[in-house]
């Protein structure tokens, strides 16, 4: 599988999400396309990205809702967190603090 082509479409899509519901980008991190460790839904590569954000639980929900139905999205992961991390994750060298 080459690089998805709207792979920064949905970047852009749910980067504009957030900020058009008040929300805060703490951390955004473009990992680019990588090899999985098994196949997911017949693709042996993906385009990663890391978004740490900020915004109301039911604006957040919103947007889970949405990228669960969307089928260019693989997988997904949200976590609630008691403090913004904005450092460098550990995948570009940097704490993950």
């Amino acid at each position: 599988m080459a690089w998805c082509p709207c792979a920064q479409d949905l970047l852009v899509k749910y980067k504009d999400f957030v900020l058009e519901k008040g929300g805060v980008i703490h951390r955004l991190e473009d990992w680019g396309c990588r090899k999985l460790a098994y196949p997911i839904k017949k693709s042996n590569e993906a385009y990663y990205v890391l978004m740490n954000y900020e915004m109301k639980p039911a604006d957040a929900k919103e947007m889970s809702d949405d990228m669960s139905k969307d089928l260019d999205i693989l997988r997904f992961m949200v976590l609630t967190r008691d403090y913004a991390i904005t450092g460098p994750s550990p995948m570009l060298g940097g704490t993950g603090l």
